[in-house]
């Protein structure tokens, strides 16, 4: 299977399963929401999970594929039985369909979805820490790098998952002025001070996790394909970093300050502006972290 196919699904698994996980979190603490809004999560959650569960077939049959150097269906069913029946990454692989499958069902079934989904979504989601770097080392090392390349998917999921959240919201708040807006107002200014936690777990599991995987130097970092596609998500993340530190310190206290139709929808159409660049901005990262994870450091 061609490499950029690889990638691709890579990504795309990232991207649904961070949206499971990041999107029924961001739900779970939203108080007063009505049926329709809900109705929207549900649909989009749901949308998310169908596409992970496809993604995950696609990104397994792309692994094997690299491993064998063939897409003979014949040359790799052995390797599949094997890596499903004896291999770390193959009962991750089972877990996470199980966990989507029973998503799936939930998330329709349940008036009060969010948090069992949101559960779910995290076992979902840590599963494909076993078919990255994570599980590159033994002993102490494997086990700080495992945990922090799961918390490091958590942290990046909730902020993903409220990016979309608060498009929606953004989206639904156009034109209107009142409880919409109001919703989005708090929403923003809520997510603002999460997003501080979440953006030091990001930074600080992603040190931990350069420093196991490349160790304490950065020489020769620019001479790689992995130190660029490195160097190009760090760039990316700079850029939602200063577009989040816009939203939390201008645009979202001057949604929640605005008192007239005027500035209400002047407020949110600059957030909404930013959202959107910030999320295609997240969407290009996990993009390039779907790449870092079928390349070595000296690649």
């Amino acid at each position: 299977m061609d490499d950029w196919m690889t990638v691709a699904a890579r990504g795309g698994l990232y991207t649904a399963l961070m949206l499971v996980f990041g999107m029924s979190l961001f739900r779970a603490r939203l108080v007063s929401v009505d049926h329709r809004l809900d109705g929207r999560f549900r649909v989009i959650v749901a949308t998310a999970i169908i596409a992970g569960q496809f993604l995950s077939v696609v990104a397994f049959v792309a692994m094997v594929a690299n491993m064998t150097g063939t897409t003979a269906f014949a040359a790799n069913m052995p390797i599949v039985r094997t890596l499903l029946s004896q291999m770390a990454v193959g009962y991750a692989a089972i877990a996470r369909i199980a966990a989507l499958m029973l998503s799936l069902v939930l998330v329709f079934m349940l008036r009060r979805w969010a948090w069992p989904v949101t559960i779910l979504g995290a076992l979902a989601l840590a599963s494909v820490a076993w078919s990255g770097h994570g599980v590159m080392d033994s002993g102490w090392r494997g086990a700080l790098h495992l945990p922090a390349d799961i918390v490091h998917l958590f942290a990046a999921g909730a902020w993903i998952g409220a990016l979309l959240s608060l498009l929606v919201l953004a989206i639904r708040s156009r034109g209107r002025q009142g409880g919409e807006a109001a919703l989005l107002g708090s929403a923003s200014v809520a997510f603002a001070s999460t997003g501080t936690v979440i953006v030091g777990a990001i930074v600080v599991t992603g040190i931990v996790n350069y420093l196991c995987i490349a160790g304490p130097t950065v020489q020769g970092i620019a001479r790689s394909t992995w130190g660029l596609v490195l160097l190009a998500k760090l760039s990316v993340f700079a850029l939602m970093l200063a577009l989040a530190a816009a939203n939390r310190y201008r645009f979202a206290p001057r949604l929640a300050a605005a008192r007239d139709a005027f500035t209400t929808h002047a407020a949110i159409a600059h957030l909404r502006r930013s959202l959107w660049i910030e999320m295609s901005l997240g969407l290009t990262a996990l993009l390039l972290v779907g790449w870092l994870g079928t390349l070595a450091p000296d690649a």
